[in-house]
């Protein structure tokens, strides 16, 4: 009885578990490809430079609302804190923008380096607090939210 048979039907099987193997990888590669990459849920620029902030790079929110106007303190995580710190000691001087969902809600010339980790959004309503609070939380994305919540967006 030749051996040949049973070779050959081992190099089959083994090609079609590589095989098999192979279609799974490219299943789950074409999964991450049609999810959609994460939003920004601030864009900072300074000195020419776009930064994004990202619902993981934010430690805290918190919102101070005394009637119509609203102030946000957005606190972030150690390592965006440092990065921002950074940026703001080499951006002193110079004007920084920062915008929610494309829509600019500060400008302002950089004093001093900013080292508390705190950014501070003054003058937003009640709805655009929130949003960005839904925003962090994940229960929204600049895509989701309606376009009456940042209407000055680009």
């Amino acid at each position: 009885m030749s051996h040949r048979p049973i070779i050959l039907a081992s190099a089959l099987s083994v090609l079609a578990g590589f095989a098999h193997a192979q279609s799974a990888v490219s299943d789950r590669a074409l999964d991450l490809l049609m999810t959609p990459a994460p939003e920004p849920m601030i864009i900072y620029a300074l000195i020419g430079r776009l930064t994004a902030i990202m619902p993981g790079d934010v430690a805290d929110i918190e919102i101070s609302d005394s009637g119509e106007i609203t102030d946000v303190f957005l606190r972030l995580e150690p390592e965006a804190a440092a990065e921002y710190a950074i940026w703001t000691e080499v951006g002193t001087g110079f004007e920084m923008t920062v915008s929610i969902c494309g829509m600019g809600v500060l400008e302002s010339i950089i004093d001093a380096p900013v080292s508390s980790g705190t950014i501070y959004i003054p003058d937003l309503n009640a709805i655009q607090a929130e949003a960005l609070r839904a925003l962090w939380a994940g229960r929204q994305t600049c895509s989701t939210l309606p376009p009456e919540v940042f209407p000055l967006a680009q």
